[in-house]
């Protein structure tokens, strides 16, 4: 349900930009290659990398969800009729949706089954295992100015909460 999907691809020894040609072409995906930041910035790659995102394409769009290309997400059933942007809708008067970040593991299989992610691996690690499934992913409001932070989680909204699908206000990643 996205329009867009801006990836950066950061020193890849193999770019991916010809494995998304397709995608490229038909106007969905952007690409982007860059071997590091410019030795002026004082920013990590990550960091950069987001920030380049906003100053090029925050016009253009409602939201924007930052995230690694391995990460996806999950509505449950009856969310915004399975559709990212009606679920967002409901979140239009913050500044960001902080959403939980949740590490699936490996089924316990040494191969790669065949079919995706979605039907293959189902079991996420129990939160009890690691602080880090308490770290959220932000998709932040474009009416809203957002700052880059030193931590990749969490952005800085000026005038505006990042919330919790609850609508409960977080404060960090």
């Amino acid at each position: 349900g996205v329009d867009t999907i801006y990836i950066f691809d950061h020193n890849s020894t193999m770019p991916m930009v010809n494995t998304l040609l397709p995608l490229v072409k038909s106007g969905h995906v952007v690409y982007n290659y860059f071997n590091d930041p410019p030795e002026t910035s004082n920013l990590n790659p990550q960091q950069w990398t987001y920030q380049q995102c906003i100053d090029s394409f925050w016009d253009l769009h409602q939201f924007m969800a930052f995230i690694d290309v391995d990460e996806f997400f999950v509505l449950h059933r009856g969310q915004g009729d399975q559709n990212l942007p009606n679920f967002l809708k409901q979140y239009e008067q913050f500044g960001a949706l902080g959403v939980n970040w949740r590490i699936m593991g490996s089924d316990n299989r040494t191969t790669r089954p065949p079919g995706g992610a979605l039907e293959n691996y189902l079991s996420c690690f129990p939160e009890t295992e690691t602080l880090v499934q308490r770290h959220i992913k932000s998709i932040v409001n474009t009416n809203f100015n957002a700052t880059v932070t030193v931590d990749p989680h969490h952005f800085d909204i000026a005038g505006g909460s990042t919330v919790d699908v609850f609508g409960n206000v977080i404060n960090g990643p």
